[in-house]
């Protein structure tokens, strides 16, 4: 697949990009450049997200762009203060009309602290709060990927359900993959479905595509790891991935693993190759210039991905993604004989759930 612009211009209204400046890897202005070229919305995802955002626009004048300062990545919110930086005096309405004017150049969401799944007073508090907004921002709802489940979903569903009809920006956080659960995709489907104008972000590729193919509105995919796997206040990093270089993309796996997984993987094998990037997606350097190819193949992989997702009609989506992986499951016993890879935990998450068979599956994808 390419990211030829036809595909780009159908996908662009329905996926994006989240990015930030914080990353090592030149993610802010490799995504922007992508995003002004293909006509997709970039997420600025940083403490400084407003004036970074303010600076890409003066430098690109028809970049989409919304800006995510991110109160709930610092913060907890209570009933009484589920927003951040918002006064008494003038509340959320003198708070976008400062920060976000309609009719400015960046689009915005809700200053929202992060929502833990149990306090249902604080979540309420939030969707009264946030009521009442201009076109250009959307309420944002950073809350526990726990809250998914089946255990806590109920409460969650009720409590949308009073705002019926609004349209929601959802981070789900956890310490690592945040939706790659069952109950949590299935979580996930329901919430879509129910509030189908809705978005999800900060998230990878294949969450990305079920939540497109059930209903969300868009969908915002990570340009790095920590864009893609949003933590909880308080929550540490994880390790180094292999060779300290960033997740590639590879689409006939449907993986995102480290390039020097994928040397070992094919080491045995023809390398994976793109033609958009003309070279192997196997032999990269830890250096800030193979990390930025890195980054560019993912942005147009991921784009490519989603337009060929994007091009089959709305009912088919879930049945052509189930094929899809399929498709990719074959191609990885194909490469492990064995049976000593482990697949990518949404992909194997994804190929258990959606099984017509009900099968159970071990981590290397054999069927049990």
């Amino acid at each position: 697949m390419d990211d030829g612009l036809m595909s780009q211009v159908s996908v662009a209204a329905l996926l994006g990009f989240v990015a930030s400046e914080k990353s090592l890897c030149n993610e802010l202005e490799l995504s922007a450049e992508h995003c002004d070229r293909t006509g997709q919305i970039l997420v600025v995802s940083d403490d400084r997200a407003l004036p970074l955002a303010l600076d890409l626009v003066q430098r690109m004048p028809r970049l989409r762009l919304r800006a995510d300062p991110g109160a709930w990545r610092h913060g907890d919110a209570t009933p009484d203060h589920p927003l951040a930086d918002v006064d008494n005096l003038f509340g959320i309405a003198g708070w976008y009309e400062q920060h976000f004017p309609v009719g400015g150049p960046v689009y915005g969401y809700t200053p929202s602290k992060f929502l833990r799944a149990t306090d249902r007073p604080a979540r309420q508090a939030l969707l009264e709060q946030t009521a009442d907004l201009p076109p250009n921002i959307i309420t944002r709802i950073a809350i526990e990927a726990t809250v998914l489940e089946a255990a806590r979903r109920d409460d969650f569903l009720d409590d949308l359900a009073v705002h019926q009809g609004r349209k929601f920006s959802f981070v789900f956080a956890d310490k690592k993959d945040p939706i790659a659960e069952y109950q949590r995709i299935e979580g996930l489907r329901q919430v879509l479905g129910e509030h189908p104008g809705s978005e999800v972000d900060h998230v990878d590729p294949l969450i990305a595509a079920d939540a497109l193919a059930s209903g969300a509105s868009w969908a915002g995919v990570g340009a790095s790891s920590a864009r893609r796997m949003p933590r909880r206040p308080g929550d540490k990093g994880g390790p180094n991935s292999a060779g300290y270089l960033p997740g590639l993309f590879l689409e006939e796996l449907l993986e995102l693993r480290s390039p020097m997984i994928y040397a070992d993987w094919y080491a045995n094998s023809r390398s994976p190759y793109c033609a958009t990037c003309v070279r192997p997606l196997d032999v990269f350097e830890p250096t800030t210039t193979d990390k930025a190819v890195i980054i560019g193949h993912n942005l147009h992989q991921t784009t490519a991905h989603i337009a060929s997702l994007v091009a089959q009609a709305p009912e088919a989506r879930a049945a052509w993604l189930r094929e899809v992986r399929l498709q990719a499951h074959a191609r990885h016993m194909q490469l492990n004989p064995l049976g000593d890879m482990v697949l990518n935990r949404g992909l194997h998450r994804f190929l258990e759930l959606d099984d017509p068979q009900m099968r159970s599956m071990s981590r290397a994808g054999a069927w049990k």
